[in-house]
């Protein structure tokens, strides 16, 4: 078993950034629901480090920072009310060239077509 895979109390009841930044869906989901994190919290760790690593890395072409501030702020509500959470509300993600309409997607930016093409 992974140190991530255990319980929060056999690990220790603090988590570091880090630790919490490469661990599991399934654990952010059990650290939401007992109320360890909040949904705010996660976003806020994530956003972090896209604004300390994506200047070198370039992993990201658009960060949807409001909507996603929004949907924390309507999963920590939801917690709070003691409603129960879908398996991944609450959890930052990232996609891939998601190309849903209105989005931007790096097959639109010569910038990204000029990278590939190397």
């Amino acid at each position: 078993m992974l140190d991530c895979d255990k319980p929060a109390a056999a690990r220790g009841a603090e988590t570091s950034g880090d630790d919490l930044a490469f661990a599991p869906i399934h654990l952010l989901a059990d650290r939401l629901r007992t109320g360890a994190v909040t949904a705010s919290a996660l976003l806020d760790l994530y956003l972090q480090r896209i604004g300390k690593y994506d200047a070198k890395l370039h992993a990201f072409v658009a960060v949807y920072e409001n909507d996603a501030r929004i949907a924390a702020e309507a999963a920590d509500r939801s917690l709070r009310a003691g409603q129960r959470l879908g398996p991944l509300q609450g959890i930052p993600i990232a996609l891939k060239t998601c190309g849903h309409r209105g989005a931007r997607d790096d097959r639109r930016f010569a910038y990204w077509r000029e990278r590939y093409r190397r």
